[in-house]
């Protein structure tokens, strides 16, 4: 799991309804593709962050 799945696990847990906003989320979270990012370039300002992808192509956008 990522740390980003972990943080959402953590708040599905200490709410009351977790069964249930466990499904919601699931449920929101299935509408997304993961692709591989091969040939993808990811425009940011924030290229600090995303550096520790490995093979991921930055551009700054405020360069």
């Amino acid at each position: 799991m990522t740390p980003a799945t972990n943080t959402c696990i953590y708040i599905i847990n200490r709410r009351q309804r977790t069964g249930q906003n466990r499904a919601a989320l699931l449920q929101f979270a299935s509408s997304f593709e993961v692709v591989p990012f091969d040939d993808t370039e990811l425009v940011t300002n924030n290229t600090d962050e995303f550096a520790r992808v490995p093979r991921l192509k930055l551009e700054d956008w405020t360069e």
